[in-house]
């Protein structure tokens, strides 16, 4: 599906991992056809890979599973976004909207590590261009609002290695403390 966001007028493709499974020459049009219309493709992995070819019974191993064609579309140079929409609800028992854990996730399940690139990208700055939040979202410019979020490791193998749960979180150029919610409080009403 293709969806014209109706707040900022732009473009963004979902459900498009029945991409994985098209033949070849089709891949090629559709990745073409999708530059050309400039959209954007939001790609779930952890919950592609979760709902995708599940057995109802839960007696077998799913074997199909339904992550898109994400380095044919960024080699395409087609804008990738890589995100998690379902937080504990019958979709996606597991989410909690950790966006370092949406890209680790990502990182092995689509095995963006070799080399990592760009990758960063899709979830930070990207997502910001398509939401049309500006140049200074998502990355560190000079004169900007320095907002963002540290992490003790100096190299993804170590940020992916331990939970991060020491993350250090800048806002408006200040550190900020904060704690999780307790689940009750995400329960709802």
């Amino acid at each position: 599906a293709v969806v014209r966001n109706r707040f900022n007028g732009s473009v963004v493709c979902g459900h498009c991992c029945s991409l994985a499974v098209q033949p070849e020459n089709e891949v090629t049009h559709i990745i073409k056809a999708v530059y050309d219309a400039g959209v954007t493709v939001v790609s779930l992995p952890t919950v592609n890979q979760w709902l995708q070819n599940r057995d109802p019974t839960g007696e077998t191993t799913p074997t199909r599973r339904g992550v898109t064609r994400l380095k044919e579309l960024a080699n395409a140079n087609v804008p990738v976004c890589l995100s998690s929409d379902n937080t504990r609800d019958s979709f996606f028992h597991y989410g909690d909207c950790d966006m370092l854990e949406v890209f680790k996730s990502s990182v092995c399940i689509a095995h963006l590590d070799r080399p990592i690139g760009e990758w960063p990208l899709a979830v930070t700055a990207t997502p910001a261009k398509a939401m049309k939040l500006g140049e200074a979202y998502g990355l560190l410019i000079p004169g900007a609002k320095a907002n963002m979020i540290l992490f003790h490791a100096r190299n993804y193998s170590e940020l992916f290695s331990r939970s991060q749960h020491d993350r250090v979180v800048i806002r408006d150029g200040i550190r900020i403390n904060v704690s999780l919610p307790a689940y009750e409080e995400l329960d709802e009403a």
